[in-house]
């Protein structure tokens, strides 16, 4: 077991478990304790080669959110909730476009909550008569997020950046791709992804690490670590779409403008504190362009700027709600023009690095928090969440400028629009 010290003096423990499972523990002095139990398999996992496998297997959208339905669903009929409210346990899950998560916290018995946690994640349990079930249930979901404006608009700007990326395939797929997900399928790529060399375990709170390698003694079997090979993705800067738009039943005209960035492969720290730097000195609520565009009505309090960053994709995303979206997208346009040409004083940046840095370590303060970002930071380019803080803190007025200039490109760009339904 490896004892390390994190940017706050705090001692957190990284280890490879005897299973193959990597496990990491951070101990914190609260009442809640929280477990994120992960595999690197998202929806954007659309073809891939196991071990041994001459060609390509190309699986339906949708299958590893699939997947995440159907493991709560076990063999002796039970619901994996019903075992952890036994134990007081507040459970869940999710898929992204990279990773599925299932996750804990509780108050008490965290042991037995883990164990439910290890437990039923590697046990499956598929028939055609429980995906055929899921697939109804799934398709209602589907039909629900075709309703949802935020979602939609959100998935509109993905839709009109990507062309050849499967982040521009919704992560539940559709009512014809999970129609051709069967029990064979869901096998299959849950022994490719499912395996624990593939996956993470990242527990925070009042925890203990022996107790928890005692679970994962009791619990986990040693993994055989295939190597799985996904289908590269050649996807070009150029966008997929300039605009794009439909019609819901809203009050206000919603919009998600998305800049297409280069990625980088090894998700540098440093780019990151530099995207949040400096979105925040343009776009945050105490800015000038926030300040300026907000009393004259052309945006609102939902106004909001955000990144998205992976080694196969990296955009920025900045929504709200307004009349005149072009004019919104053009004021966007302008400020950047602008502060290329007349970069922030050294003053700002500092103001404003020395913000992040406080509201980073704000975020310490949270069992959930924690756990959540250090598994991104890990999945999403082998960083180190705890090392975050510093590379803030030491991020240089001169190259955060550099790679304003260099980047920030919006010609690559992309606004998706909802409007209201004309009565």
């Amino acid at each position: 077991m490896q004892t390390k010290i994190n940017s706050l003096g705090e001692k957190y423990y990284n280890f490879r478990h005897k299973s193959g499972l990597e496990i990491t523990v951070i101990p914190q002095k609260r009442s809640t304790a929280y477990a994120v139990f992960s595999t690197k398999f998202g929806s954007m996992t659309t073809a891939f080669k196991s071990q041994g496998d001459a060609d390509y297997t190309v699986i339906p959208d949708g299958v590893a959110h699939f997947l995440e339905h159907k493991m709560f669903e076990e063999a002796d009929g039970r619901d994996a909730f019903e075992r952890f409210a036994e134990y007081g346990g507040d459970a869940n899950a999710f898929t992204s476009f990279t990773k599925t998560v299932y996750l804990f916290s509780c108050t008490d018995n965290f042991a037995k909550n883990l164990e439910v946690l290890l437990d039923f994640v590697t046990h499956p349990h598929f028939t055609k008569k429980n995906v055929a079930k899921e697939q109804g249930i799934i398709g209602e979901e589907i039909r629900m997020y075709d309703d949802n404006p935020s979602w939609q608009v959100y998935f509109g700007m993905i839709r009109d950046m990507y062309v050849n990326n499967p982040i521009n395939t919704d992560i539940a797929g559709t009512a014809e791709s999970i129609a051709k997900i069967t029990p064979e399928i869901l096998y299959k790529t849950y022994e490719s992804f499912y395996d624990l060399s593939n996956m993470l375990l990242v527990v925070s709170g009042d925890v203990d690490a022996d107790e928890i390698i005692a679970v994962a003694d009791k619990v986990l079997k040693p993994c055989t670590a295939p190597r799985i090979e996904r289908r590269p993705i050649n996807e070009p800067i150029t966008v997929n779409s300039k605009y794009s738009a439909k019609d819901m039943d809203i009050s206000r005209t919603m919009f998600c403008y998305g800049i297409k960035e280069v990625p980088d492969k090894e998700c540098s720290l440093e780019l990151d504190a530099a995207y949040e730097v400096l979105l925040h000195l343009m776009f945050d609520g105490s800015s000038d362009f926030y300040t300026k565009h907000y009393e004259s009505g052309l945006i609102n309090q939902s106004f909001s700027s955000d990144y998205e960053h992976t080694p196969d994709y990296f955009f920025i995303e900045i929504s709200g709600e307004s009349d005149d979206p072009e004019a919104v997208v053009k004021a966007i346009n302008d400020e950047i023009a602008y502060r290329k040409a007349h970069f922030f004083t050294k003053e700002e940046f500092i103001r404003a690095r020395n913000s992040l840095y406080a509201n980073t370590i704000f975020d310490f303060d949270s069992v959930e928090n924690v756990a959540d970002n250090y598994l991104n930071y890990r999945f999403a380019g082998e960083q180190d969440f705890f090392d975050y803080p510093s590379a803030i803190a030491s991020l240089e007025y001169e190259r955060a400028k550099e790679i304003f200039t260099k980047r920030f490109d919006v010609s690559n760009s992309s606004l998706s629009v909802i409007n209201p339904i004309k009565r």
